[in-house]
């Protein structure tokens, strides 16, 4: 058996630490898939947290999804966003207000934290938005509840 120098040994213990560090623990959150239906049954809490599965909007916004994931959570988001929206522009104060503004917060929150991977996202909520009051008191608290619990 041949014997292995102190410099070796610890560049081995080093190159398998940081290998190991590179499992599947940065996973997206299987929760973060779950679709439009998710997204709006756990935007009822709003604007308490809202949670799917557990999980916060926000943290289905990380730099460990990849382009599947995004489309995903786009499409659903967006397409809940959508919904709220019509209502909102017609109601200001109704609980579909709070639901967007809260959904707003979030993912504003989750794209601060993903370094630019969910600009697009952000963008398109952004002009769902563009026809609703975002001044009104039902967004306002949805949206601070979303940037805060989001």
């Amino acid at each position: 058996m041949q014997r292995i120098g102190g410099r070796t040994l610890l560049k081995w213990l080093v190159a398998a630490a940081l290998l190991a560090g590179c499992g599947d623990d940065d996973k997206l959150p299987a929760a973060c898939g779950q679709g439009e239906q998710a997204v709006t049954a756990a935007l009822a809490a709003a604007p308490q947290a809202v949670r799917i599965d557990g999980v916060a909007i926000s943290a289905c916004m990380t730099d460990a999804a990849d382009a599947s994931d995004i489309q995903a959570l786009g499409t659903a988001v967006n397409s809940v966003a959508a919904k709220l929206a019509d209502v909102a522009e017609e109601r200001p104060n109704s609980v579909e207000a709070v639901r967007l503004g809260y959904l707003v917060g979030a993912v504003e929150r989750g794209s601060m934290q993903s370094q630019g991977l969910h600009s697009e996202l952000q963008r398109r909520m952004e002009q769902e938005v563009g026809r609703v009051d975002r001044s009104s008191p039902a967004f306002q608290r949805g949206e601070r509840a979303g940037r805060k619990l989001g």
